[in-house]
């Protein structure tokens, strides 16, 4: 039994500390460039977030012109030094980068998979464009639910390889465990 109470007392302590972590506010700073707010965790130098900004900056124009469509004019860019804090914030468990609509994105600093943080921003900012051009087209106003369904329809590869190319993130297929195996995507996957 008094193991039991050790116990119990052990793990009742870890929730508390865990929640408390949880629940303490991240101090954070911001940056303003023409393009981009960056709200940033005190803990990330401020060198590396001037070398995202002139990443995003330097890529701004160009992004837009490739899917030939206008960029939202300010995006707020958050970045997390730690994963919980991005996952907190977003909600999302399985990726190092999301967006929030057309002028929005949320990245951790140290990325799951992708040594260039520079890529990541790139990758998300691209996925922002995107986003526009799809809006852009739409004949006339959609709500959100109907451009949720809509858009559900669009292949996730697609929408991926076109911020993978905009984000100059060449993977060599021949390294892909998968395709070597000769399992091939279909067309038709997202």
């Amino acid at each position: 039994m008094k193991k039991f109470n050790r116990v119990l007392i052990i793990l009742a302590i870890l929730i508390l500390t865990l929640s408390i972590i949880y629940l303490i506010s991240e101090s954070r700073k911001e940056i303003k460039t023409q393009h981009f707010t960056f709200l940033f965790s005190t803990s990330i130098d401020t060198a590396t977030i001037i070398k995202l900004a002139n990443a995003l900056e330097g890529n701004y124009s160009r992004i837009g012109n490739d899917l030939k469509t206008q960029p939202s004019d300010n995006i707020e860019t958050n970045i997390y030094a730690k994963r919980w804090r991005y996952i907190k914030a977003t909600g999302n468990w399985s990726a190092s980068g999301n967006i929030e609509g057309i002028s929005k994105l949320h990245f951790v600093e140290q990325a799951w998979g992708e040594n260039d943080n520079k890529k990541v921003a790139v990758h998300e900012f691209a996925h922002t464009v995107t986003l526009k051009l799809l809006l852009d087209n739409e004949a006339q106003p959609i709500n959100s639910k109907d451009f949720d369904k809509k858009f559900s329809t669009f292949p996730t590869w697609l929408w991926e390889a076109i911020s993978v190319y905009e984000a100059q993130q060449f993977v060599e297929p021949k390294t892909l465990p998968y395709l070597n195996n000769g399992q091939y995507p279909a067309i038709s996957e997202h």
